[in-house]
């Protein structure tokens, strides 16, 4: 009798799983009673487990030893598969062939196109000598156009026809993929052996790791209806497994550690100084610069806080609402961590250098103990989907932004104008005047409120200076320390509205670059 049938063999569930960014660690548990004596078990486990991350606990009896066995399988391939992998060969070469007469076809046009151009040069050759052919030039015309005309109308079939082809072709690949399980190949036992000093209940541990397992963030925000803007929060975790064992009915918790990364520090380089001659000018450059920030702030407490720890750099779990189930077919599956109602702020939002038209904002506090991971956003509004967009790292009692899409009822006409540079008499600086003018637009039968973005260029240098003529401005408008200038505008029902921007930028003769 081979040790595989002489062991007594036991169902033992996975309980547990802990799943990271690109592995899992799957603890199951199981509970029997035995009488006193040795007692030899086997436990099915996943054939990609790592063998040297076992552990294995019994509470009730003695752990004499636990060993991970394995075997290759050596089984017939079902019919379904080979059904799925001919018609994926068939597709395969179906396209080809496909592809083949279109590239055939696409030559003989192009050689249709030739000829006639050379028949044309015939045509002109032969009537300076007198010689020309009515009839046979209109006869090869023809024929020309037809065999042309035939061949795009047979390249517009094909091209609809190809597309058809790779979206099946794809589709079968999926399938292909999704049926080719670790499991298939290769089956892996726990073979246990435990010593009862007395009758009674035995519970057993196994935990171990495994690889083909992976989990993203997920968020979905729903617009709720009625007074007041209030946005419905929701977050999972999008799953991946395909480790050959189906986790059924099992906690999951999700941890944003990543073993892989090692603890090796850095390598150090040398870091060499050298010194340069004084440059005659200063030579500058206008960039593009991404204003940088932690978020939009803590929201205001209502009542004293008690200093705590920012855990924002270490690593998080977060639990599942639920038990849930995720088979093993490679295959994504979102399982709910939580959920929350939170209060939003609503606005439109104009930013004329990037859109002319305006867009939906809401700002809300992350209300929740456990911060928002960075993730994409499914957005619903309206009974329906809105888009999509994403979030940034939202620590507790968080202020964060979402959009809701463009208001197509606001539109806007921006014009830009810079003069002619100038200097004063006896100054070293010169001087160039900018004038932005944004002519606002409601389309719809009701006001609208809209705050109005735009921005000044921000100088890191004393050579160049950057000021806003408050005068000229709409409102007077004065920029923020990141250059941003806002306005909140109310626009009436079919109403219009101009706002104006006036800056100048004023540098010293010897800078060089703006």
């Amino acid at each position: 009798m081979s040790p595989k049938s002489a062991r007594r063999t036991l169902d033992a569930p996975v309980r547990r799983v802990t799943v990271m960014e690109d592995r899992a660690f799957v603890r199951r548990e199981v509970h029997l009673d035995a009488e006193p004596g040795p007692l030899k078990l086997r436990v099915d486990v996943a054939p990609v487990l790592v063998d040297k991350t076992l552990d294995v606990r019994a509470e009730g009896a003695t752990l004499a030893e636990a060993r991970v066995r394995r075997e290759r399988l050596h089984r017939h391939t079902e019919r379904g598969d080979v059904g799925l992998r001919e018609k994926l060969r068939e597709a395969i070469d179906a396209l080809k062939d496909l592809e083949e007469a279109m590239a055939r076809d696409t030559a003989e046009l192009a050689d249709i196109r030739r000829a006639r151009e050379l028949l044309v040069s015939e045509i002109g050759e032969e009537v300076a000598w007198g010689q020309g052919d009515p009839a046979r030039w209109t006869s090869d015309f023809e024929a020309a156009t037809e065999r042309a005309e035939a061949l795009r109308v047979a390249l517009a079939e094909a091209h609809a026809e190809r597309d058809r082809l790779r979206r099946e072709r794809d589709d079968l690949s999926a399938r292909v993929r999704a049926v080719a399980t670790p499991a298939r190949d290769e089956a892996a036992w726990l073979d246990l052996d435990l010593h009862l000093e007395a009758a009674g209940s035995v519970a057993i541990t196994i935990g171990y790791l495994v690889p083909n397992a992976l989990w993203r963030p997920q968020h979905r925000a729903t617009h709720v209806p009625g007074e007041g803007a209030k946005v419905r929060l929701e977050t999972h975790a999008c799953v991946w497994q395909n480790t050959g064992e189906d986790w059924e009915d099992a906690e999951l918790a999700f941890s944003t550690e990543r073993p892989s990364l090692g603890v090796e520090p850095p390598p150090l380089e040398t870091d060499r100084l050298t010194v340069k001659r004084k440059a005659e000018h200063v030579e500058v450059e206008a960039r593009e610069q991404v204003v940088a920030t932690s978020g939009l702030g803590r929201a205001e407490a209502e009542a004293p806080e008690v200093p705590g720890v920012d855990d924002g750099g270490e690593a998080l779990e977060l639990r599942a609402a639920h038990p849930a189930n995720v088979p093993s077919d490679g295959r994504p599956h979102r399982v709910r961590l939580s959920e929350a109602e939170l209060d939003a702020e609503e606005a439109l939002v104009l930013v004329p250098e990037l859109e002319p038209v305006a867009v939906r904002r809401t700002r809300q506090t992350h209300e929740g103990e456990a911060p928002l991971l960075a993730g994409p956003v499914e957005l619903v509004r309206d009974g329906g989907p809105a888009g999509r967009t994403k979030v940034l790292f939202v620590a507790p009692r968080e202020r964060f932004e979402l959009g809701w899409g463009p208001e197509p009822s606001v539109r806007v006409k921006r014009h830009a104008e810079a003069a002619k540079e100038e200097s004063k008499l006896l100054s070293s600086w010169l001087t160039r005047e900018h004038t932005v003018e944004l002519k606002l637009s409601n389309l719809a039968a009701a006001p609208r409120e809209v705050e109005v973005v735009e921005r000044v260029p921000v100088s890191e240098l004393k050579e160049v200076k950057v000021e806003v003529d408050a005068e000229a401005t709409t409102d007077g408008a004065r920029p923020d320390r990141d250059g941003f200038v806002r306005w909140t505008v109310e626009l009436p029902p079919r109403g219009r509205r101009t706002l104006t921007l006036v800056y100048t930028v004023s540098r010293k003769s010897d800078v060089r670059g703006l």
